[in-house]
């Protein structure tokens, strides 16, 4: 219990950083930090990750620079997931390939 509380006030700020960059920086400068990947096509995967639907993330590029590692929690949006009007989904990462991501 005494972990736990610390443990959410630290995803709790590490939250309000990431919402804070998604509002403030531009979608380039989330690429060029590796916070960001746009312009993915989405397909889905045959199987499941427990009950989640499996999506595989193809990059427009192989070799893109980013920072994610599987078990990361990911929003997938097609606009600005913090700005009205544009639906997202949270999901985790499973695997990283060279040609694409894996997300459940």
């Amino acid at each position: 219990a005494k972990w736990e509380a610390l443990l959410r006030m630290e995803w709790e700020c590490e939250e309000a950083a990431t919402n804070q960059r998604l509002l403030e920086w531009p979608v380039e400068k989330l690429e060029k930090e590796g916070l960001c990947l746009a312009g993915l096509s989405a397909r889905r995967r045959k199987g499941r990750f427990y009950s989640q639907q499996i999506l595989r993330l193809s990059l427009r590029r192989s070799g893109l620079k980013h920072s994610f590692q599987p078990g990361d929690e990911v929003l997938l949006s097609r606009g600005c997931p913090l700005q009205g009007g544009a639906a997202s989904l949270k999901g985790e990462v499973l695997e990283l390939h060279v040609g694409h991501i894996d997300v459940a």
